[in-house]
């Protein structure tokens, strides 16, 4: 089996990128995540059943007690956002330029994008997420142990389990960046 030029295997990624990003597949994707969507109930870790295994895309969305922007504003700087200082350390970011493109969706009290991540275990992210303790170093949400920040606001997650090799895990990576671009979470880098 010969080699092919780097130039060649380059041209191969890109197409690749193109086909597994393509606006046809995260509308599917998106819509298999948003099936899958069940409310957290943060004394309950059961939530996290054995469907959340494996390697995946997951999801979560939330809906507030408030029904304005300035209001979001004010959520996102008790969150923490980004490069302020003094943020809860390990501990995703708001945008606030993300939060902009959901105004209509808080105005009529729907639930909007909160976060989207990648993991090569599921159950175990979603749990660092959900459960993680504030004294974590981990990066995550830490739900469970922001009471104050969080009171009042309804949070739901779902989760897509993709059957691929660890190898083509950076193929997840692809998708999870395409569909932020797509969603906009208002939580979270990238």
């Amino acid at each position: 089996m010969s080699k092919l030029p780097f130039a060649s295997l380059l041209q191969q990624a890109a197409a690749l990128k193109r086909d597994l990003t393509d606006e046809t597949h995260l509308i599917a994707l998106e819509k298999q995540l948003r099936s899958t969507l069940r409310p957290i109930d943060l004394g309950r870790p059961e939530i996290l059943d054995e469907r959340c295994a494996g390697i995946g895309l997951y999801y979560l969305e939330a809906r507030f007690p408030f029904h304005t922007l300035d209001e979001l504003e004010e959520f996102g700087t008790k969150w923490g956002r980004i490069r302020a200082p003094n943020n809860p350390p390990a501990m995703p970011r708001y945008y606030a330029s993300r939060a902009s493109n959901h105004t209509g969706r808080i105005g009529a009290g729907d639930y909007i994008p909160f976060y989207l991540g990648k993991r090569t275990d599921l159950k175990d992210r979603l749990s660092q997420h959900i459960f993680g303790k504030a004294t974590s170093k981990t990066y995550s949400l830490k739900l469970q142990s922001r009471p104050a920040v969080i009171a009042d606001v309804e949070f739901r997650f779902g989760f897509l389990p993709i059957p691929v090799h660890e190898d083509g895990y950076f193929c997840v990576g692809l998708l999870e960046h395409a569909l932020r671009d797509r969603i906009n979470p208002i939580i979270g880098k990238q």
